[in-house]
């Protein structure tokens, strides 16, 4: 069994991936949201 809370991947084809681990699943839901959509909107 993992022992990491919550840990959330983000990749997409040509930028870079990023990991993220120990997160507390009800304070970090937002701020993945307006990072995934950084993330998605940067070339």
């Amino acid at each position: 069994m993992c022992n990491k809370a919550c840990v959330v991947a983000i990749s997409a084809a040509n930028q870079p991936t990023y990991l993220f681990t120990d997160l507390p699943p009800v304070e970090s839901a937002e701020a993945l949201l307006q990072f995934a959509e950084l993330y998605l909107d940067s070339k």
